[in-house]
């Protein structure tokens, strides 16, 4: 016979099971960028038992494009960009074309960079975990890495993705846990004159950018003194000695897509999507300015909620 702390115990163990569940049932934010409708089919010939794991192969912005023009014949039902935004091009309940003869028992998770590039993100690991811990809760399928599987690992793929950097120990820690607090984040000030931003940590990797003196970015990484900056709509690394660290940094995470302008009201240089961190360094009648682009930009306050940086 149990006892009545045995009882207790075991409903409390119930409890958090329940609590378990509903957490992972929560629906991560996504943007919804639907697919052309010549490049997926309506409906499911099978019950969804399977996640398949994919790298783009260029930009979260590019991927959506691509699964919008008809030509293409591919789709994927969620794409998640380095700054964590989760695009979503078709419905759960329609079999994407993403993985040959697994489609139709699968939901297609495309990333954001390359196969055998090192520019995973932790914002990006975490919501690709929080939506595939959402499917697997919603749809029944089992969190282990029988039915979480990458696009090399599907039976007759000829694709190499997600590739050798992609953290498969660390993503199924989060996939099983209930941890969806945002990456850790420093503000970080461009110190020299100029310092040039590259495709990956080492001096021998290409250039695709400059920062300015005085100018301020967001770093989510660092790799043998390379940091890793948020820098139009990518990531970029530049070296650490030519950063200094903002300790009172205020930085700006936009809670919607806005366009950022060369003044308060002014002409539009670029977007900024939901879910992507900045520093803004000065307020102005209902605007903020951001360091965008390798310049200042400015977007409404109002698209953004504060992030103090640690």
């Amino acid at each position: 016979m149990r006892t009545n702390a045995a009882r207790a115990a075991a409903v409390l163990l119930t409890l958090l099971a329940f609590a378990g569940d509903a957490l992972a049932q929560q629906r991560p934010v996504t943007l919804w960028r639907p697919a052309s409708p010549a490049n997926y089919r309506r409906g499911r010939s099978a019950r969804i038992n399977f996640v398949i794991i994919h790298t783009v192969e260029g930009s979260a912005l590019g991927a959506v494009s691509w699964f919008q023009n008809p030509i293409s014949q591919v789709s994927a039902h969620f794409v998640v960009a380095h700054s964590g935004t989760i695009y979503q091009g078709v419905a759960e309940s329609d079999t994407a074309w993403h993985a040959g003869w697994i489609n139709s028992a699968s939901i297609g998770i495309e990333h954001e960079g390359y196969a055998h590039r090192n520019t995973w993100t932790d914002a990006q690991y975490r919501a690709s975990a929080a939506i595939t811990r959402y499917v697997c809760a919603r749809y029944g399928v089992p969190r282990d890495r029988q039915h979480i599987l990458g696009h090399r690992e599907v039976r007759g793929a000829t694709h190499t993705d997600p590739g050798e950097f992609f953290n498969w120990a660390y993503y199924m820690r989060l996939v099983n846990s209930s941890d969806t607090a945002p990456p850790g984040t420093t503000a970080q000030e461009v110190a020299p004159a100029t310092a040039v931003v590259r495709d990956g940590p080492g001096w021998g990797n290409a250039i695709f950018g400059t920062v300015m003196q005085g100018q301020i970015y967001v770093a989510n990484a660092d790799n043998a003194g390379w940091l890793r900056i948020f820098y139009d709509q990518r990531s970029g690394w530049v070296w650490g000695g030519s950063l200094r660290r903002r300790t009172s940094g205020i930085g700006r995470r936009y809670v919607s897509d806005a366009t950022a302008r060369t003044a308060p009201g002014g002409s539009a240089v670029g977007p900024v999507t939901r879910g992507e961190v900045f520093v803004a360094d000065l307020r102005q009648n209902g605007w903020v300015r951001i360091w965008y682009r390798g310049g200042s930009s400015w977007t409404p306050e109002s698209a953004t909620e504060v992030l103090y940086f640690p």
